[in-house]
């Protein structure tokens, strides 16, 4: 009798496991993210492996390491190492399972994470994550069984559960490349335009930043947001339509003029059209070509007011509007104020301006953004930079000379590099500007290759700048911006 009812238990597990892995399959093949998806699959993981915490490793390629930002409850946020190196990079090079009932008495365990986190690792299964070209794609693991150790049946289980993960995994980072060569492309389009004038360079970059801070406020989120975000980066692409003779005039523009400037929101609808953009942002052409809208139905082109006018319109109005009033490196005006800019804007409210928008911009403080994200800079800047390991900083220092197309920011810059350094990793900088050094931590948040794959373009944000090191180079850029 006991042999039945204990029969009868495990036949009730192994059905609600199959149900939990039908379910979780399911549920893994909705999420897009893939950070939310690692951190769904290790909580999962966690739980129907009956484990104290689980990690997940991604192979980078590029760099032939394994990595990963999820740890449940570590102290750290991103691991990296690498394939070969310790449990989980020997299961990423030879694919093999590793079922280990003691993590100490394995050589091939790394105890560097553990003194990091200050975990006590005992048990563990590990085994790898492969595609449906059998490529080992990443590695899973699952730490400290709370029973015992880890068996052949949870072996089973958790093969059956990476099968589905890996699958969710590919597609989610198909999903992300797919995104980010879209915004690439957008991105890349508007600073395209807007270096046609060098001097409102950044522009549709900072009414994308204002445009996002108030649609945030108001509640919007998703798709409506990114829709707005590319309107935003795309708003003055028929610029493309307008002469340079009018477009980069110097003084004030006559009514035949101002026209040809006005004309360049059709343009923008007619170039946008063309574009087939994914159901949910099908609606850029109109918003993007909406900028100059008034609540009144005074705006342009169409006069569009009430209900016919959105919300993202009436949203980009204020961005737009507000960055040209405060805009610094404009030639036929100086930089307005802050406090002037609010008033002109709040004195418009119901009649160029949504009440509501403008009283979120003013009162939530939206307008407060990094002015310009990419200064153009007069004089080449120099950066001594030292990357920090996770183990100790390299004991050589690299010289990188930046070329006459170089980008710096009171929040980062940019830089290009015959090093391949890898995104997420720290590093000790010294700026050498004309007449002084400054000294900053900074962290490499983006690495593109260059076409010719000859050398990489970075991207640098700064981390903990002190009062003083900022108003230092927000001195220094504001000094050398081309005018």
């Amino acid at each position: 009798m006991a042999g039945t009812n204990t029969f009868q238990r495990e036949m009730e597990k192994k059905i609600r496991d199959l149900e939990g892995i039908l379910e979780l399959s399911r549920a893994m093949t909705r999420e897009k993210d893939l950070d939310s998806l690692l951190n769904f699959i290790m909580a999962e993981a966690t739980q129907m492996m009956n484990a104290d915490r689980s990690s997940l490793f991604l192979v980078d390629y590029e760099t032939g390491e394994l990595w990963s930002r999820i740890a449940q409850d570590a102290e750290i946020n991103e691991i990296r190492f690498p394939i070969g190196m310790g449990i989980a990079g020997a299961v990423g090079k030879t694919g093999e399972v590793i079922n280990i009932k003691d993590a100490y008495d394995d050589p091939r365990f790394n105890r560097e994470i553990d003194k990091k986190t200050g975990y006590r690792t005992r048990t563990i299964l590990c085994m790898p994550l492969t595609n449906h070209e059998r490529d080992i794609i990443g590695v899973i693991q699952v730490l400290n069984k709370r029973e015992g150790h880890f068996n052949k049946y949870d072996e089973g289980l958790l093969a059956a559960l990476s099968s589905h993960a890996a699958v969710a995994i590919e597609n989610a980072e198909l999903y992300r490349e797919r995104e980010q060569m879209f915004e690439s492309l957008v991105k890349t389009l508007a600073a395209a335009i807007d270096a046609r004038d060098p001097v409102t360079a950044g522009h549709s970059q900072r009414v994308a930043q204002y445009a996002l801070n108030i649609a945030r406020a108001l509640g919007l989120q998703g798709d409506d947001l990114k829709c707005l975000e590319y309107a935003a980066f795309l708003h003055d692409v028929g610029k493309i339509g307008v002469r340079d003779d009018v477009l980069l005039k110097p003084g004030r523009l006559s009514k035949e003029e101002y026209a040809k400037i006005q004309a360049h929101v059709l343009f923008t609808k007619e170039i946008l059209k063309r574009i087939h953009f994914p159901r949910q942002l099908r609606n850029i052409p109109e918003l993007a070509s909406a900028h100059h809208e008034k609540v009144n139905g005074q705006g342009y082109p169409d006069g569009l007011q009430g209900d016919n006018l959105n919300i993202e319109a009436r949203i980009l109005a204020v961005a737009d509007v507000f960055d040209a009033l405060t805009a610094y490196d404009r030639p036929y005006k100086k930089a307005m104020p802050l406090e002037k800019s609010l008033s002109i804007i709040q004195s418009e409210v119901g009649e160029a301006f949504d009440p509501e928008v403008v009283r979120v911009f003013v009162e939530k403080k939206c307008y407060l953004i990094e002015q310009r994200e990419f200064n153009r800079l007069t004089a080449d800047v120099s950066i001594e930079y030292r990357v920090l390991m996770e183990e100790e900083a390299l004991e050589r220092e690299e010289k990188i000379h930046q070329e006459s197309a170089a980008t710096m920011s009171g929040s980062g810059l940019s830089i290009k590099s015959k090093k391949y350094v890898p995104p997420g990793k720290l590093m000790e900088m010294k700026l050498i500007i004309p007449g002084a050094v400054i000294e900053v931590m900074g962290r490499v948040a983006r690495v593109d290759r260059d076409e010719l794959g000859m050398q990489y373009d970075m991207g640098i944000e700064f981390l903990g700048l002190p009062e003083d090191v900022k108003n230092r180079l927000a001195r220094y850029l504001e000094l050398n911006v081309t005018r």
